[in-house]
C-alpha cells in the first residue's frame, strides 16, 4: 500500500502548500480512494506537485461533515468526472464551533450536497475488495474535551454534535492493514478498539488527527488525558501512528515519549509506504 498526505496543517517542503485541513490519498489492490477533501483546493495542487492524477482516483470518502475536511469537495467533482463519495446519514447537518464572537459556521460549503455522485450509508460499507468503511464507534472513553464546543442545530437550538457522521476507512493488503481516520472525534482509542473488534487484531499502521487539542486555540487536553490515550496506543502490539492535523504539537511531543518509533508526524508532500515489514517512517514525496 501507498498513501500520500496531500492536505495538512503543515508542509513537508517550500514546494507544497498548507492549510487547516485534511486529504490524503490512498493506493491499495490496484485502487486509489481520496480520503478527505480538505478546506479548500490545495489538496489539488499539491496531487499535482507529487505527480498524481486525481481525475483518475477510483472513489472517495468524507469522514465528517467539517468544512476542513471536505470545503474541497466542489474542487474534487470538478476534477474527477467518474468517481462516487461516499459519506455517512448527517454530515450535511448544519455544524457550528462555539467562539467567543459567536457561532463559526464549519459544516460543508452551500451547492454541492444535490450532486448525484455523493452517496449517503449507514452503518459499515465495503466499498471494494479490501476497502472497508467503518462507521463510528459507541463507546465515549476519552472522548475530546473540544468536542463541547463544536455543535449542530436542531429546531433551531445549537446542540452538541455527537459526530454520528463520523467514519474510518480500513484497507487490508498482503495481510496488512491499515486505518484512515480524519479527525476522531468519536475518541481515537474508541476507534482502534472497534476496528481491532471487528478484524480480529488492531491494524498495522493508523492515519488519521487524534483530536487532542482545540484547533482555534491550540490548546490541549489534559496531560493525564494525552498519557492515558498514549498507554491505550501503545497496548496495540506492533502498531504504527502517522499523526497532524488536529492532534497538536504539545499532545504529539508527549504521545512521542510514550509511543517513541511507533508514532510519526506527517506533513503535507510525504508518501508512506506499508509493504511486508513494519510500518516505517514517512519521506517526502518529491
Amino acid at each position: 500500500m501507498k498513501l500520500w498526505i496531500l492536505t495538512e496543517n503543515s508542509a513537508a517542503g517550500p514546494q507544497f502548500g498548507c492549510e487547516h485541513g485534511w486529504s490524503v490519498l490512498a493506493e491499495c489492490r490496484g485502487k486509489r480512494y481520496l480520503f478527505d477533501m480538505g478546506k479548500t483546493d490545495l489538496f489539488l495542487k499539491n496531487a499535482r506537485t507529487m505527480g498524481l492524477d486525481l481525475s483518475q482516483a477510483d472513489a472517495a470518502v468524507l469522514s465528517h461533515g467539517h468544512y476542513d475536511h471536505g470545503g474541497g469537495l466542489g474542487a474534487f467533482l470538478n476534477a474527477n468526472s467518474a468517481a462516487k463519495v461516499w459519506m455517512q446519514a448527517g454530515a450535511e447537518r448544519p455544524r457550528f464551533s462555539m467562539r467567543e464572537e459567536g457561532a463559526a459556521e464549519i459544516g460543508l460549503p452551500a451547492g454541492v450536497l444535490e450532486n448525484p455522485r455523493l452517496h449517503t450509508i449507514r452503518g459499515d460499507f465495503l466499498m471494494a475488495e479490501g476497502a472497508m468503511l467503518l462507521s463510528c464507534p459507541a463507546e465515549r472513553r476519552y472522548w475530546p474535551r473540544s468536542n463541547r464546543v463544536l455543535m449542530t442545530r436542531e429546531a433551531g437550538a445549537f446542540v452538541c454534535d455527537d459526530f454520528s457522521d463520523e467514519q474510518y476507512l480500513l484497507l487490508e493488503e498482503g495481510g496488512k492493514t491499515v486505518l484512515l481516520a480524519g479527525c476522531s472525534h468519536r475518541g481515537i482509542v474508541n476507534i482502534l478498539r472497534m476496528a481491532a473488534e471487528k478484524t480480529g487484531r488492531a491494524p498495522d499502521a493508523v492515519i488519521g488527527g487524534f483530536h487532542l487539542s482545540i484547533p482555534h486555540s491550540g490548546e490541549s487536553e489534559p496531560p493525564r488525558t494525552v498519557d492515558a490515550v498514549g498507554q491505550e496506543l501503545a497496548a496495540c502490539p506492533g502498531t504504527v501512528y502517522y499523526t497532524g492535523h488536529c492532534t497538536g504539537e504539545g499532545a504529539f511531543a508527549r504521545l512521542k515519549e510514550i509511543l517513541g518509533d511507533r508514532l510519526y508526524a506527517v506533513s503535507a508532500g510525504m508518501k508512506i509506504e506499508i509493504g511486508r515489514g513494519r510500518p516505517s517512517a514517512p519521506e517526502k514525496a518529491v
